[in-house]
């Protein structure tokens, strides 16, 4: 039949496309599997950079904590100070001699060099003093301006919070912010370079989180391969077994067709047996 024929090289065809088909398929399997073990590694890796990245930022908590007492007694110093108070204060035209060890201490966290009462006074005249106090950038306070502080101020004998209360209550507040910063600085000594630890563990989470994500795109993309390869191999599969029973189809009705030809074969050369020998029995009967 021409029909099989032209059907074979088909089958073959499609054996043949089925069989590349496969190996594509296992080939797009066998990478995607390589990506989802990177990936579970790319996992594994950003959980323990996350687990020290939150070991820094505790620690980092920690001592932030351990600064916040001073920072706070600081803001609620600055809060009691009001306009009166310092004009309480700035009448003072020979201050008592705590008083103005109060003043130097305000002065040094300043950075001001001069630390007689004149210069005391003109920043007790400005008008954003109180609130130069309240926003004090208590971050930016240097190691030697402590130094001096400790140095000048703080080891002196002839300051304390109580003494300076008996004389000037706002006194008292605005030691009380001095020594409360000084506290702050040297609790938060530390935080910075936790901070900068906590940023640097922060930077490599982030970075391996973008590696994560950049292997679950690449897994993502690979699995689609996969399927897509998978539909391909299922349609050339589907095309192979039609033409298969296209092809049965078409020889079981040769097969009928052959023995009905057959058949009919037969049966003609028995009529054509039946019908000579009628032939002869008519001469045999007319020559009686």
């Amino acid at each position: 039949s021409l029909k099989l024929v032209k059907m074979k090289p088909e089958l073959e065809a499609s054996a043949i496309a089925t069989a590349q088909m496969v190996v594509d398929v296992e080939k797009e399997k066998a990478e995607s599997i390589v990506l989802e073990a990177q990936c579970v590694k790319e996992e594994e890796a950003a959980m323990v950079i996350k687990r020290d990245a939150d070991i820094v930022r505790q620690e980092c908590q920690v001592e932030l904590d351990k600064a916040m007492p001073g920072l706070l007694a600081a803001q609620a110093a600055a809060e009691k100070l009001d306009d009166a108070s310092i004009r309480e204060i700035r009448t003072f035209t020979n201050p008592p001699e705590k008083v103005a060890k109060v003043m130097e201490g305000v002065l040094i966290l300043f950075k001001e060099r001069d630390l007689k009462w004149e210069k005391s006074k003109t920043m007790l005249s400005k008008m954003d003093f109180i609130s130069s106090l309240r926003n004090f950038p208590r971050d930016e306070i240097e190691e030697r301006t402590i130094r001096t502080l400790d140095k000048h101020w703080i080891c002196s004998d002839a300051i304390n919070e109580e003494d300076v209360g008996r004389i000037s209550n706002a006194a008292k507040n605005l030691y009380c912010w001095v020594i409360a910063l000084r506290d702050y600085y040297k609790n938060s000594r530390n935080v910075a370079p936790k901070k900068e630890q906590l940023a640097a563990a922060e930077k490599k989470l982030d970075d391996a989180r973008r590696s994560q994500q950049a292997a679950n795109d690449m897994l993502t993309g690979a699995q689609r391969k996969v399927a897509e390869a998978q539909q391909r191999l299922q349609a050339t599969i589907d095309e192979k077994k039609r033409l298969e029973e296209e092809m049965k189809r078409t020889e079981l009705r040769l097969a009928r067709a052959s023995k009905l030809m057959s058949g009919l074969a037969s049966e003609q050369t028995r009529w054509v047996s039946t019908v000579s020998t009628l032939k002869a029995s008519r001469i045999t009967v007319i020559g009686i």
